[in-house]
This record gives C-alpha cells, structure tokens and sequence, in this order.
C-alpha cells in the first residue's frame, strides 16, 4: 500500500508569523522573497528566511519561497541570483510564475507552479508535471471532479490547492484590471484590489440597476467540511492564504485545519503527516471567529451549492449571533445562545443593501449597550446581528497559543564505569555517557531520576517513554543526572540538524516535451525574452506579448466564476429564463476611475469583463 503525506500549508508574512505557523500544525509555511514576490509588501531578507527554514527543519517541516511574479529581461539575472541564495540558505522550494526561469540556469532546487500559472487543464498539468515541477498550485475555481482528473492524468505530481482564505474573483494570473485601470500589475505583485471597490451596475440604456454595491467583492474560501474529499480526488497540501492576514488569524485558522487533518490521518492507514512533533494547543480554534465575509466552498460540488456574493461589504463579517428582539434609548437586546463580551464588535445589513456596527460598551447577558447610543437608530426589530470581532478570542490568541514538541525515549544506564542516557528521537538515536563509579543508594530515588528526565524545559522534546531500570539500586547524584541530560538534549538538537538533507529537482532536459498548445496569447504573461524561448523551444507560437508590456485593447480584464446575473437572480439559464436585461451591462465604480463592459458565457457559466472606460 502507498502512504501519501499530506501537508499543511500555512502563510507566513516574516519569520515570526512562519514559526508560529510551525508551532500551530503546519507542515510547512510559504513565504515573500525579498523582491519579486505576488505580494510587493511582504518580502523578508535572505536572513530571515534562513533562520526561518532552519527552525522548521528541526520539525522536519518546509519553507517554500514564493517567487511567483513575471519579470524583465533586466530583472531575470537578479532572480537567478537570489535563487541561488536562496537555495544556499536551505529553502526547500521556490515557486514561480514566469516560465523564462526554466529557460535559465537554476540551481537543482524543487520548483512549485504558483496558482498565477493558470494550470487549469490536466494536460498543463501533465506537461509541467514532466518538465520537472514537484508540486503544482490549482486554480481555486476547480470543483472535486475537475481535481480528481487533473490527479488521474497527473498521478506523480504533487497537488495543491486552496483550502482557506480570501478569494480572487478572477482566474489568477489572467487579471490585468489593475494594470489597466490603475498601473498596478497583479501580476508583478501589486494588485490595488479592483474587485473590493463599490460599483453601479448600468444596462444599455444608461438605467442604474444597482447602487453602490460591491459587486465584484466575493464570500472566503472555507473548505473545511471537504478536507477529505479533496484528498481523496487527489490534493496533497493544503493551503490557507493569508500572507497580509494578522498573527491572531494566522494561529487560529492554521490550529484548526491542523486539527481537522490529524483527525483524518489519524483514522487512515494510506495518510501520514508531512512533517514531526505534537502539537499541543492552549485555545480552542473557531473559524468563524477569525476575519471573514462570511464563508462559500467556492463551487466545489457545483454552482448551485451556496452563493458567492459578498456585496455589501469587502470587510469582515463573521458569525450570525442573534436578531434584535427589543430597542430602548439606551440598549438592543438578541435573541440567541452566544455569550457576548464588553467591546465586542457587531455588524448588521441596512434595509438598503448596505452595512453598519455597532461597538458594544457593555454586555449584560443578551442586553447590549452601545459605545455611541445613536448607532441604535439603525436597528430594527428581527434584524440579524453577526458578531465581527470578540473580544475575548482575540486577547486569548495574543498569549502563546501553541507548543510543539517531537517525542523522544530515554533510556539511563549505569554500566562498565559510564553513566549513560540514550534518547530516540523517529529514526535518530544519540547517548552521551561520563565517567561514573557507582555506589549503592540508601533509599530507592527512581520517583526523582524520572522526574528529572521527565522535564525537558523549553527545548522542543518531550519524553514519551523514560526507562531508568539501568540505574535501579545505584545513587546517582540528581546534579550529574540534570547535566548529562542537558548534554544529551543539546547533542541531539545538533543531530536534527546535521541530518537535514537539501532537496534537489529532478532535472529533466534530454528531450523537449510537446506543449499542449499550438499557440498562446497575452494570457500566457510573456514578459521577456526568455519566456518567449521557452514556447518556441516547445514549438508553441507567441500571438501577443504580456498585457503588462503590450495592452490589447479588446482582452478580457477579468475572467471569472462568479456571475453577476447569477447573484442577483437574472441567469437565463438556472433562474430566470423570462427575465430581460437591456445588455450589455457596464460595471462603474463609484469614484468613476473603472468601468468595465460585462459578457456573459452561460454554456461555460462564466463571465468575462473588458475595460469601457473612454479614452481620454
């Protein structure tokens, strides 16, 4: 029987969010370079990732860098060059975007395909799965069928996909909005979010439709309650986004899946954890109570299994508490089970569309006393109340939330003139011994030896079996037993450490394999020469360079799942076929600086959006 690992695979903002993610479950953390990174504001120095990748390898856990942005021909010799370092600093993987990369002259370092590659079709997968990509990023817009054949054409690549966080609206890799309307290229790490903004929706006629609503700003991922079946369609490592997200999230959410996986492995025989240590957690982690806008599996069994919209607000939500039930001048009150505290933070839906909080100041069982009594003008009676921040979870998540500790068995002997402790820690196995003449105890002390084998302090071990029948009868003074044991930790420390074995990739170079495609055009992000080389090495014709280098006029800015008409039930073909819309529809954002034309694809229930915004 093969026994798959599966991988936890939390964000890391910098080096502190990395190990906490590592003390929390995670299997492995993903991390900004200190330049060409999709997110610009998140890159970390080649020191930190080091140190980074040194702590997590003591759990046998992995640092994979994200390096997954197109670049210049001027800027491809500088992400060489840091790839280089960063392989000497004992990453374990980059993962990239820009194909030029593979033209060029890398060190043996495993490569992941970023989710800004766009590998949505088996046959993609297949072809960079050969080309030697160790493990590869699925669109999120891939239900558990689409998964499942990706996995059967691509059985010796390792799948990863999205589990958790905030969504793009759009495929990644092929939106170029921001760069259209606002000179920021999400794909060279710098989108300004067009599809937070707050729109109008207009028909042909020039008629408002909707006001003022975000209408491009979807629900979070949250695909929790599919774990195992993603990893029975095929999904090894499972990701959370969050690389911008605060340390109370990154603990809670990565606590929780963490939680969920073990459970899973634990109750099967083909499964086992990619990484070392038990993790032993102070807080009980709960989703809902981290930022969210409310939560969709994102059309993993289909598109009638919950709706995406979240256009009310881009902001966080939360979990539904309760319904106003009475409003005086001073205080509302719920109805509802939650226990509420002092300066928790509550949301509501306006009669309009829109939303509004409410601070609570004082809490007195479901009686809630505003912060500012006015705010109450705004409730009405059986208006739903979600609570958007507690209080108390967060102030707990601001405490050490989490240890981990790798197991070990310790064995005390006092034999052939040594005094000696041997500790097994998995398939590692160290003894340190010094000179010892042995006298006979007064009085039996094994309760003390085993206590003081016992405690292991703040080092990362943790005795899961403590034999001390080799000292039974003998004095040991507790001084000499609590020195040699400090030696014996630090010695294996350096064993954990000296065993640690750079990866390498599979280079695979001796035949040039046949691109499933004959042709490509903007979307294949060509930003260079060497990207160009790469297709035609693989006889692949470039029609058009990058959106970022050459703006085609008529390219779609956004592809995506998620369909307006859908959302507010006009789909002529799943709600209301008699229903009429003057089209095409134009997207106008309020502040006048976007406005897209919408097309609808309903055979492949898609919509596509294109820059109508008039030339100046």
């Amino acid at each position: 029987m093969t026994v798959r690992s599966i991988e936890l695979l939390a964000p890391a903002k910098n080096k502190t969010y990395g190990q906490e993610a590592i003390l929390h479950g995670a299997d492995a953390v993903y991390i900004g370079a200190p330049a060409f990174g999709a997110r610009a504001s998140a890159g970390n120095s080649i020191e930190d990732i080091a140190e980074l990748a040194a702590f997590a390898h003591l759990y046998g856990a992995k640092v994979y860098v994200a390096l997954n942005t197109i670049l210049t021909d001027k800027e491809l010799p500088l992400a060489v060059d840091l790839i280089r370092k960063l392989y000497e600093s004992d990453v374990d993987a980059i993962i990239i975007q820009d194909v030029g990369l593979l033209a060029l002259d890398l060190p043996p370092i495993p490569l992941h395909a970023s989710t800004q590659m766009d590998l949505r079709t088996p046959e993609k997968v297949r072809f960079y799965a050969d080309l030697g990509m160790e493990q590869i990023v699925i669109p999120r817009e891939l239900n558990l069928s689409d998964i499942a054949t990706i996995a059967k054409t691509a059985p010796d690549v390792r799948l990863e996909a999205f589990v958790h966080g905030a969504l793009c609206v759009s495929y990644s890799g092929v939106c170029y909005a921001a760069q259209a309307f606002h000179g920021r290229s999400a794909n060279r790490g710098e989108c300004s979010q067009v599809c937070r903004m707050p729109f109008n929706l207009i028909d042909a006629n020039g008629r408002t439709i909707v006001s003022n609503r975000h209408l491009l700003s979807i629900k979070d991922l949250n695909r929790s309650s599919l774990l195992e079946q993603m990893i029975d369609a095929g999904i090894s490592s499972f990701k959370i986004e969050g690389r911008l997200k605060d340390l109370t999230y990154l603990k809670s959410v990565t606590a929780y899946y963490h939680q969920e996986l073990e459970r899973i492995i634990s109750c099967r025989e083909d499964l086992c954890r990619s990484s070392e240590g038990e993790v032993t957690r102070f807080f009980t982690p709960d989703l809902s109570k981290s930022f969210n806008r409310r939560f969709t599996t994102y059309m993993a069994r289909g598109r009638g299994e919950d709706e995406l919209s979240s256009f009310a607000t881009p902001k966080s939500i939360g979990a539904l508490i309760g319904k106003v039930e009475k409003i005086t001048p001073q205080w509302f009150s719920i109805t509802g089970t939650t226990a509420l505290n002092n300066g928790d933070g509550l949301t509501f839906f306006l009669p309009d569309g829109g939303t509004s909080g409410i601070r609570a100041n004082k809490v007195e069982g479901f009686k809630i006393f505003p912060s500012t009594p006015s705010d109450l003008k705004k409730l009405s009676l059986g208006m739903e109340i979600y609570r958007s921040l507690d209080v108390r979870y967060q102030k707990e998540l601001q405490q050490k939330t989490a240890e981990r500790k790798l197991p070990i068995s310790i064995c005390a002997t006092a034999q052939d003139g040594e005094l000696s402790i041997e500790a097994i820690c998995g398939e590692k196995r160290v003894r340190d011994s010094i000179p010892f003449k042995p006298e006979p105890a007064k009085r039996d002390d094994s309760a003390g030896q085993i206590d003081i084998l016992s405690r292991w302090g703040e080092t990362i071990f943790t005795p899961s079996d403590i034999d001390t029948d080799g000292l039974k009868g003998i004095f040991v003074p507790r001084s000499l037993l609590q020195n040699l044991k400090n030696d014996l930790s630090q010695h294996l420390l350096r064993e954990i450490k000296r065993s640690y074995k750079k990866p390498h990739r599979t280079i695979k170079r001796e035949t040039l394999l046949a691109y499933p495609e004959e042709k490509v055009d903007f979307r294949a992000n060509v930003f260079n020469a060497q990207a160009k080389t790469f297709y035609s090495d693989h006889h692949v014709a470039v029609e058009a360079e990058a959106f970022e280098s050459s703006p085609a006029p008529e390219a779609p800015l956004m592809e995506t799942r998620h369909c307006i008409k859908y959302s507010l039930g006009k789909c002529p073909i799943r709600q209301s076929p008699s229903s009429t819309l003057s089209e095409p529809l134009y997207l106008e954002s309020t502040d006048g600086t976007v406005r897209m034309r919408i097309r609808t694809d309903c055979k492949a229930c898609k919509m596509y959006l294109y820059n109508a915004k008039p030339k100046c």
